[in-house]
């Protein structure tokens, strides 16, 4: 059993019992315990009131693990110190760990305020500690590099990751072998981004001298701010110019104290005795400071400013600047000219153009592992698009865009628009922030938002569907069903125009969903394949309701119009506990991706300044969630996010982003449908197909729709889907010959082609089917007024069946076609011009889309025409 002795101090240091390390610690109580090998020192449970100093003997750290197997979790030599993450971080670590000795050991206990106490009063204890805190950091790391998972062939060379690093060519590699093993001092040179950081600590790694410790140093950050050098009362007594600033951090000074007696406070190249010095920005330091750090080097000691006393030095300096070769001048930067003999000079990105391809692979390999899934693989399209970009980021940059890109790909393939440097900024000249509004920022900063508007419409939609499961069975007499046909259509298409897709957010159906999700939640991811065709079902899930509608009698019933409710929250319940975040919302509901898809024409857009991103962020808080705020439901990294559709403002990457870069902006209505985008097949496919739907829908109001379909054969609804079906496919025929003739124009693929101009005509869609339901609006509105009035016992509301002549609904029809006719036009005229061809071969590559939009803006308004005659 271990043994417990208060020990004098007196006598343990005539005994010389105690390392020179830890003899500062007897201005303290302290006492020191004999254990023998096999028994703890520190037990799992022990309270972590006390730093434990081993004076002799060795001891492991071992922790519990599966299958009560034990892991060595840290092995500790004479000198090292258990207990001090403790004393850092307030929390015991490891967490269920023992400390237990390996021979006989002699341990030296003391209070952490005892602790605390002597690393305030003696700053060369500190040092000392630090150092030795350092090294075993070191001996870990290497323990852990050494281990079997890490092993290689007994005979290979101890070569360090980096030199086989993808974005290196082959001579850089050469020189990093000879300059990394030669132990000379090192300059590295390269823009921001390219890696300096990573390729100083791998040379660090290979050296065999000079690898007790790095130090690492930011020349821009130094002078007051550093750990060694004044307090703010010296600060206040004297006025240091920025080389003494420097030369005090890296060489600390003498300095007086209250008695009269003089100390030297170290500095950084203390830290670095037997060891690296790694300076960042390295031609920020004077010429004065780099002379000084120079002789040091050059001589090995070194006098602390205000000492006479002079310091033997062993270090091996790694510097970085930005600076090129031809910018260093020896009165200016007298250090790095002497280092000019062992530059490693790392080219920018956009001279290694070559390489993106596989150093791209690396970083989705290692982002993939990290993620726990596949690595996805680079397709012809996004490997040309890596390659013609410039990179201002260099290899961060690159490195942040593959990380976004395996969390946004749904399938086995980076996909082109997964990328993101392309992109846009949001802070153009006609884009207006609304978060610079405080109104509108405290809203979305709320954690309110948006469970008020939730909260606010959950009783409408619970009064909606009651009405019309238990209300009048006629529909010219429920109010609920009179709602649904009148305002219905209008308000997803004005409401996705003034709003984007925020309706989503407030929708009663995802937030019930979401509310069972917090008592059952599989989190299932969603099968890739599925995912890879999300386009393809919300569109035959929009066409699908849409042939509903015309077939069945669910515009005459709305206990059928309720029951199509009520089995859409069946769906999106099952769906949202089974899958992770909102799976129904964003793959499958087809009102979500009908507002979605109309919200591509809104004048709101939420964007985040990619700047910003990529820059600055590498953590995703907008994906992966906060304590503020949770993820984002459709699993958008907000960088990566391009269009309305995919977004329906619920705030929460707002509130999450810690670097305030996303933005809430008024825009040119339909902006994005005009920018150079990849753009899906199925979503292109989809805007043409409800063109096709619209049109049979209006024309089973003719007068002349018997007859029409007289020549088929069975019953009318049969009839119906064959002619629903096929102006669908005539539809889509007519734009796919369109593409024919215009890709080769603008030397595109095919169904790039096609799907691009496909969404172009979404303006002229939104038109179609408001101008179709405002005759409903004008007809069922009084109605629907009336209804109100019954109901809520208001006389006089409501009027004749209709105050607006049918000339007048056929004004207001017409000119919402002209509208969406012209709207389109001008959208595919920016597509045209921003493709970069002649002026001769983009007006061939538009204009047979253009004669496709007004065939179709003709054909449907002349529909209507037939269908509401005045």
């Amino acid at each position: 059993m271990p043994t417990l002795k208060s020990v004098p101090d007196s006598m343990l240091v005539e005994a010389g019992d105690i390392p020179e390390l830890f003899r500062p610690l007897m201005v303290e109580k302290i006492s020191v315990r004999t254990v023998e090998a096999g028994h703890p020192i520190s037990a799992i449970g022990d309270a972590y009131d006390r730093i434990l100093c081993l004076l002799s003997g060795r001891a492991k750290v071992v922790e519990g693990y599966r299958a009560a197997q034990e892991v060595i979790v840290e092995s500790l030599e004479p000198g090292d110190v258990f207990g001090d993450l403790a004393f850092l971080t307030g929390r015991r670590w490891p967490v269920d760990a023992s400390l237990v000795a390996t021979s006989q050991s002699r341990v030296l206990e003391i209070s952490m305020d005892g602790f605390q106490r002597v690393l305030r009063e003696n700053s060369e204890f500190t040092v000392a500690l630090l150092k030795s805190l350092g090294k075993k950091t070191v001996r870990v790391d290497r323990s852990e590099f050494s281990s079997p998972a890490h092993a290689k062939d007994s005979g290979a060379a101890a070569v360090c990751a980096y030199p086989s690093h993808p974005g290196l060519d082959s001579d850089l590699q050469s020189r990093f072998q000879s300059l990394a093993f030669s132990n000379e001092s090192v300059l590295i040179i390269g823009e921001n981004g390219v890696g300096k950081d990573i390729l100083a600590y791998a040379v660090f790694e290979a050296a065999d001298r000079h690898d007790d410790v790095l130090v690492p140093l930011n020349a821009g950050k130094m002078g007051t701010e550093s750990f060694f050098c004044q307090t703010s009362s010296e600060v206040a007594d004297q006025e240091l110019t920025h080389t003494e600033e420097q030369i005090r951090t890296l060489f600390g000074y003498e300095s007086r104290t209250a008695d009269g007696s003089s100390r030297i406070l170290p500095g950084y190249l203390d830290l670095a005795q037997r060891g690296t010095l790694f300076i960042r920005g390295a031609h920020l330091l004077t010429a004065v400071t780099q002379q000084k750090l120079l002789d040091a080097w050059r001589t090995g000691s070194y006098c602390p400013p205000g000492s006479r006393r002079h310091l033997e030095i062993d270090f091996r300096l790694i510097c970085t600047t930005e600076l090129d070769p031809s910018l260093l001048h020896p009165d200016r930067h007298p250090l790095l000219c002497e280092l000019r003999e062992t530059i490693l000079m790392v080219p920018p990105l956009r001279q290694r153009r070559d390489l993106i391809p596989s150093l791209a692979t690396h970083y989705l390999g290692h982002y993939a592992q990290e993620m726990k899934r596949q690595p996805p693989e680079l397709d012809e399209l996004t490997t040309k698009a890596l390659k013609d970009y410039s990179w201002p980021g260099n290899d961060l940059e690159l490195a942040n865009a593959m990380r976004r890109a395996v969390l946004v790909s749904p399938g086995d393939t980076v996909r082109r628009q997964d990328l993101t440097f392309d992109a846009r900024g949001t802070d153009g000249d006609l884009r207006f922030d609304l978060l610079r509004l405080r109104p509108v920022r405290q809203a979305m900063f709320s954690p309110l938002f948006p469970a008020v508007l939730q909260s606010a419409f959950m009783p409408i939609f619970l009064g909606i569907v009651l009405l019309l499961f238990f209300g009048p069975p006629d529909p010219s007499r429920n109010l609920a069903a009179v709602i649904m046909w009148s305002l219905a259509w209008p308000g997803v298409i004005v409401g996705a125009f003034l709003g984007a897709r925020i309706s989503c957010s407030i929708c009663a159906i995802g937030a019930l969903s979401k509310l069972a999700k917090r008592i059952v939640a599989l989190e299932l991811p969603f099968p890739e394949a599925l995912r890879m065709r999300s386009d393809f079902l919300i569109a035959v899930g929009i066409l699908f309701v849409i042939w509903i509608e015309c077939v069945s009698d669910i515009r005459s019933s709305p206990f059928n119009l309720g029951l199509l409710l009520l089995t859409m929250f069946l769906i999106a319940f099952v769906l949202n506990t089974l899958f992770a975040r909102q799976t129904w919302c964003r793959y499958l509901c087809p009102l979500g991706g009908m507002t979605g898809l109309f919200a591509r024409t809104s004048v709101l857009e939420l964007r985040a300044d990619r700047n910003v991103c990529l820059s600055r962020c590498s953590s995703h808080e907008c994906y992966y969630g906060t304590s503020k705020a949770e993820a984002c439901a459709f699993g958008q990294v907000v960088a990566t996010l391009h269009s309305n559709q995919f977004c329906k403002i619920c705030g929460n990457c707002v509130k999450n982003c810690p670097y305030d870069a996303v933005r809430l902006n008024l825009r040119i209505p339909a902006n994005e449908l005009g920018e150079v985008r990849h753009v899906r097949t199925g979503t292109g496919f989809l805007v043409l197909s409800l063109n096709g739907a619209l049109l049979s829908d209006i024309l089973t109001r003719v007068s002349w729709y018997d007859r029409l379909v007289t020549w088929l054969p069975g019953p009318g609804a049969l009839k119906f889907t064959v002619l629903y079906a096929g102006l669908i496919l005539i539809v889509n025929l007519i734009a796919i010959a369109a593409a024919i003739l215009s890709h080769r124009a603008f030397r595109e693929r095919l169904f790039e082609n096609y799907s691009r101009f496909a969404l172009s005509l979404l303006p002229l869609t939104c038109m179609g089917f408001l101008a179709l339901h405002t005759y409903y609006v004008f007809t069922l509105g009084p109605q629907m007024l009336a209804l109100l009035g019954q109901y809520f016992g208001i006389e006089g509301l409501g009027g004749p069946a209709s105050v607006m002549p049918k000339a007048s609904i056929r004004v207001v029809q017409e000119v919402l076609m002209a509208c969406g006719l012209a709207w389109t036009l001008i959208i595919m005229y920016r597509l045209g011009h921003s493709t970069p061809r002649g002026k001769y071969r983009r007006r061939w590559g538009v204009l047979p889309h253009a004669l496709v939009a007004a065939a179709l803006a003709l054909g449907l308004a002349a529909a209507m025409r037939w269908a509401f005659p005045v």
